[in-house]
């Protein structure tokens, strides 16, 4: 896994053999219950075998066994995946518990130092 952070999105990147999967999300308050979720696409001829409803339900469950497991408490307002990417009924529920070890981890480095 290949984790990036570009001052909004945390982003994470997977591939294994023939599959691949990408998940950005942005953190916040998300006070509103409101969620910004984008699918992207790498060229206009791609067909869509990822879609909205099922990435938002994976990360939101994902992000709250993370946050009971860690005691946290992030909370998403935006979501980017793209639309082609290996359908998988739990990748995304992994990728987001993945981004939040990843800081958590490094909010731990950045503590010792």
């Amino acid at each position: 896994m290949q984790f990036t952070f570009d001052g909004e999105f945390y982003k994470v990147t997977r591939i294994t053999g023939v599959s691949y999967n990408f998940l950005a999300v942005s953190f916040g308050e998300n006070s509103n219950g409101l969620l910004d979720i984008k699918s992207l696409k790498i060229n206009d001829k791609e067909k869509e075998s990822i879609f909205e409803k099922s990435v938002k339900e994976q990360v939101l469950l994902g992000l709250n066994e993370i946050n009971n497991e860690l005691e946290t408490n992030y909370k998403v307002e935006k979501i980017q995946f793209v639309v082609s990417d290996t359908p998988s009924d739990i990748i995304y529920r992994n990728l987001i518990k993945e981004i939040v070890k990843y800081i958590e981890n490094k909010k731990s480095s950045l503590d010792s130092i």
